[in-house]
């Protein structure tokens, strides 16, 4: 889907590059042609999936007991979209599961490099994730509540302050409790690699956050 997507972006681009460019070669200023290609390359990059297929089958890679330490790797990739100023829902809600599983697992079992990567650096970027996107009062997404609340009450010393940390987790619980008063449903989770495949895990259990 989305690689047709992109394409029916290119093909309306393209057809209004070319005509634009026989209309400077008959006497309109030429720098039409250069605006044109402008909007082309424009429309080529944000028409471009943001969240990478790879980061997608390096979660995968990694789930199960003879899964491989990929996830070290997939943050990575999804941190520099982030980087580039991408605010996909997907990519954010990835991007703060493997920065906190990152903080909480040993580097054999992800792949992490330390040396590369500290612990510094994983908890400003969840951090950030979270300030733009669930950190909003007025957010109404129960699934970025419930993953975000989650992992604040699991281990909110990772995240900052404790105390602070700990009171959102209750906030969060409280406010997407408001919007599916049973709970989130497992299958919501499905086939959205490690981060789902983790979370799946997690509402599915009885009397769970």
């Amino acid at each position: 889907m989305a690689r047709a997507y992109i394409g029916w972006r290119f093909q309306r681009s393209a057809s209004g590059a070319k005509g634009s460019t026989q209309t400077a070669k008959s006497g309109v200023a030429p720098d039409c042609a250069a605006h044109v290609l402008r909007r082309v390359l424009k429309a080529l990059f944000y028409a471009r999936p943001v969240f990478p297929a790879r980061a997608l089958e390096l979660e995968n890679q990694s789930i199960g007991a003879h899964g491989t330490p990929t996830l070290g790797a997939a943050y990575v990739l999804l941190r520099d979209e982030w980087r580039l100023g991408h605010r996909d829902r997907e990519l954010a809600l990835h991007l703060m599961f493997l920065a906190w599983y990152l903080m909480i697992e040993p580097p054999h079992l992800t792949g992490l490099d330390p040396a590369q990567i500290d612990g510094t650096e994983l908890r400003e970027v969840f951090t950030d994730v979270h300030t733009v996107t669930v950190g909003r009062a007025e957010t109404t997404d129960p699934e970025a509540l419930y993953v975000v609340g989650l992992m604040a009450h699991l281990a909110p010393w990772l995240l900052g302050p404790e105390d602070e940390w700990a009171a959102r987790s209750k906030l969060y619980r409280s406010r997407y409790r408001q919007l599916l008063p049973n709970g989130i449903d497992p299958r919501t989770f499905e086939d959205r690699g490690a981060y789902g495949s983790y979370f799946r895990g997690q509402a599915a259990a009885t009397g769970g956050y």
